[in-house]
């Protein structure tokens, strides 16, 4: 039985050992659709929630410390508006990468 354990904590180290230091594109893609999509299903009143997402894009990914990186994305709506939003996120252990902050820095 200690063995058992033993290998399992060993095999969860090493993995989150080499887990990156920032989200990769997909996952950061992934984190910053998801996020918005359910932010505007809960703030329906916000410039997010008025019309849905159509796309992402991610444009650059920076470490700002070990365990939090700062994404910056466009967010494409389907009534043609854009906006260009910047978000902080961190990397829980057992949970991955989580949005602890965010802001809209323009819309077009």
């Amino acid at each position: 039985m200690k063995t058992i354990l033993l290998i399992t904590l060993s095999l969860f180290l090493a993995t989150t050992a080499c887990a990156g230091r920032a989200p990769s594109p997909k996952a950061a893609h992934s984190l910053s659709k998801g996020f918005f999509k359910s932010y505007g299903k809960k703030y329906k009143t916000s410039i997010i929630g008025q019309s849905p997402l159509e796309k992402v894009e991610v444009n650059r990914i920076a470490e700002q410390s070990r365990g939090v990186a700062e994404v910056e994305s466009l967010l494409y709506f389907k009534d043609g508006h854009a906006a260009h939003v910047l978000m902080t996120t961190r990397r829980h252990p057992l949970f991955g990468w989580n949005v602890t902050s965010w802001e809209v820095l323009e819309t077009r």
